[in-house]
């Protein structure tokens, strides 16, 4: 829901509603207690929650111009320079998120808002893991994310802040294709589970990268996709990449 302050500034709510089966008050409460603490230029900004009624609310600075899925729905095939401007704001906010210590989990072009000056922020921290709080001994692994944005380790339970990075070229090799790299998918949950299992047991099974794209945009990709998660580059890494260092 879009709301307006009392000095006309808009804002954004995020409604969890106590009755719904899929409710869980532990998951609200740690997605609240990681917005509290994120500042950042490229995190979107949270600035409240409030309890009403059987409903609980998160509200969050409004980001006017939608995501980078409806963007790029929008414009069928965005440019390259946008797309590493783009990615370029993605990966400075994990930059600053990984510092924290904390792996976003889902990161995908639904969950990177764009701004009415074009800048990006990370958004949706509903499936992050703050790696610095206590965990019990008795967690359990536990699948976070969206199926095919997901790392293999992701995919077998086992999410790190490497993850957020597989995540992060999935996303820029879909922004450049302008399609989904792995085609179309089994949408329902049984489809979406044997997906996972072929990502997280297949050693064969990464994104295929058109020819058409630039060699930099290759080789970006390439320091991503790496199916071994401590072969993968880390966030301050990759900003140090042509593809990004061209803009």
């Amino acid at each position: 829901y879009l709301l307006v302050g009392p000095f006309g500034r808009l804002a954004v709510t995020k409604t969890f509603a106590a009755t719904s089966q899929n409710f869980n008050h532990d998951e609200i409460a740690a997605e609240v207690a990681i917005l509290a603490k994120l500042k950042h230029d490229h995190i979107v900004g949270y600035i409240s929650h409030c309890f009403q009624a059987n409903f609980i609310f998160i509200v969050m600075e409004h980001a006017s111009g939608g995501s980078l899925q409806h963007l790029s729905l929008a414009q069928e095939k965005l440019s390259r320079a946008v797309v590493a401007k783009y990615v370029l704001d993605a990966v400075k906010g994990l930059v600053y998120l990984h510092g924290e210590g904390i792996t976003h989990c889902d990161i995908k072009p639904a969950n990177i808002l764009v701004s009415s000056d074009g800048t990006c922020k990370l958004a949706d921290f509903g499936s992050s893991v703050n790696n610095l709080a206590a965990k019990s001994t008795s967690d359990e692994p536990s699948l976070r994310g969206t199926a095919v944005y997901m790392a293999p380790e992701a995919c077998l339970g086992s999410e790190e802040l490497a993850s957020d990075i597989w995540s992060i070229g999935i996303t820029t090799l879909e922004l450049l294709i302008g399609a989904q790299p792995w085609g179309p998918r089994n949408p329902d949950i049984r489809g979406q589970l044997k997906f996972v299992s072929e990502v997280g047991n297949n050693e064969d099974m990464t994104p295929k990268i058109p020819s058409s794209i630039d060699a930099d945009a290759v080789a970006f990709l390439k320091l991503c996709l790496n199916r071994d998660p401590v072969r993968r580059a880390t966030a301050a890494q990759l900003l140090m990449s042509e593809f990004l260092q061209s803009i």
